[in-house]
């Protein structure tokens, strides 16, 4: 930005009018600014500068208590934000016990705001499954590693897995004992368009008739017949909220998103059909709000390299840890 010196705005003489000092030579001034006209700035030139987000507001000081998930110790929340309406906050943790014989109980709890997180209610969330390989057809013992995510049309996303207890990670040979522990991974979807979320049914057609057909949707199951010899664990979920189609209000530059919603589940699984029972991750997808998903697929690196494709629209990105090293894919 050009400034103009009061000099050349209002002349020689401002703020000197009743002074009998010389009068120094006038230059010649631009006709389109004649005496005693009003001051003027040049246009700014066109620039491109980073942009700068404005510092957060927190309106509520102090910590806000999620309700009591129903067992002994709450634990391992997640939260997510509605992107249509920020007002409209949901989340997912896991409500834990021990017995009188040392065997952990879990379950995952629910809780919703309609008021930026400033105060909360539970929602009531599906019981486990029945454990495929339980002659007595017990539920597994527990549900953990929630994850949650809204779309765009405010439908709100909870995965979690399901599990009887696991022994403890040796070193070696195997990062568990008995791979084949039966285990689930699961998820719920409730409409949050209302005052309040409400359950939505998803279709099902894994376990049947073990699980419902209707309700929880069953992304991956193990334990049982006709199922994966696979165990499951550590289920995250992500959903591309970007809109649609876009256009730049300035630049008119249109862009289109195919993957607007679509979902994406990712776990950690122990492949046991290899020779070596290594640990791998696999990813689902599902682009019709979680009615269906695609075929799991074993996320790779490529050969003798590093370097992955970069995320962007329709991509999805995924750090995990590989010997000690941190990865992203």
């Amino acid at each position: 930005m050009k400034l103009l010196s009061f000099v050349r705005l209002f002349g020689e003489n401002w703020g000197h009018k009743h002074t009998n000092r010389k009068r120094l030579t006038r230059r010649p001034v631009s006709a389109r600014r004649s005496s005693g006209s009003r001051p003027w700035l040049e246009a700014l030139e066109d620039r491109t500068l980073l942009s700068t987000l404005p510092p957060p507001i927190i309106p509520y000081s102090g910590h806000q208590f999620l309700p009591a998930g129903g067992f002994v110790n709450d634990n391992t929340p997640v939260v997510a934000v509605d992107p249509v309406d920020p007002s409209k906050v949901f989340a997912a943790y896991q409500t834990t016990f021990v017995d009188r014989n040392g065997v952990v109980f879990s379950l995952i709890a629910g809780a919703f705001s309609t008021n930026y997180g400033r105060t909360w209610l539970p929602v009531a969330m599906p019981l486990p499954l029945v454990n495929p390989s339980d002659p007595m057809g017990f539920p597994f013992q527990q549900a953990t590693d929630p994850g949650v995510a809204f779309d765009r049309n405010e439908n709100i996303y909870v995965v979690h897995a399901e599990h009887d207890a696991i022994p403890a990670f040796p070193a070696t040979p195997n990062p568990i004992p008995n791979n084949t522990l039966p285990s689930a991974i699961v998820l719920q979807k409730f409409s949050f368009n209302g005052v309040a979320p409400t359950p939505v049914n998803l279709p099902n057609h894994i376990g049947v008739p073990f699980n419902a057909p209707s309700g929880s949707q069953v992304i991956f199951e193990n334990g049982g017949e006709g199922l994966s010899v696979d165990l499951a664990l550590s289920p995250t979920i992500a959903v591309d909220t970007n809109p649609a189609a876009f256009t730049d209000p300035v630049t008119r530059v249109a862009q289109n998103d195919p993957a607007s919603n679509a979902i994406y589940v990712t776990w950690t699984t122990i492949d046991n059909h290899r020779s070596n029972a290594s640990a791998a991750i696999l990813v689902a997808v599902s682009s019709d709000g979680g009615k269906s998903f695609s075929a799991q697929r074993r996320h790779r690196r490529r050969p003798n390299s590093r370097r992955f494709r970069d995320g962007g629209v329709g991509r999805l990105r995924r750090p995990w840890q590989h010997r000690g090293e941190l990865d992203t894919g």
